[in-house]
């Protein structure tokens, strides 16, 4: 890892401050967390989509108060898709 923080030892030698298994399993429970997070924002949007369309036209409401209900819930799947693509870049691109 470039980034990795060092300290000096008493010969002046630079060594990780935590061993290379511990990093890199700490990497890999990272990249485990961050695609669990991105499947249940995808799964999330999807499934308040679907019930957003579906209320939509299923409902016996105002047709300002359904128009209202169908923004909120198309602005709510926008929301949701700008933080996966936040974490999604966290893996095309390594940083946030």
């Amino acid at each position: 890892m470039a980034d990795e923080i060092h300290t000096l030892t008493t010969h002046g030698e630079r060594r990780p401050l935590a061993p290379r298994w511990l990093l890199r399993t700490i990497g890999g429970v990272d990249d485990l967390v961050h695609v669990a997070i991105a499947l249940m924002l995808l799964g999330l949007s999807i499934a308040v989509l679907v019930d957003t369309v579906a209320t939509f036209f299923d409902s016996n409401q105002a047709s300002a108060l359904a128009v209202t209900y169908a923004v909120n819930g198309v602005l709510f799947v926008i929301i949701l898709m700008e933080i996966l693509g936040t974490v999604v870049a966290h893996f095309t691109h390594g940083t946030f």
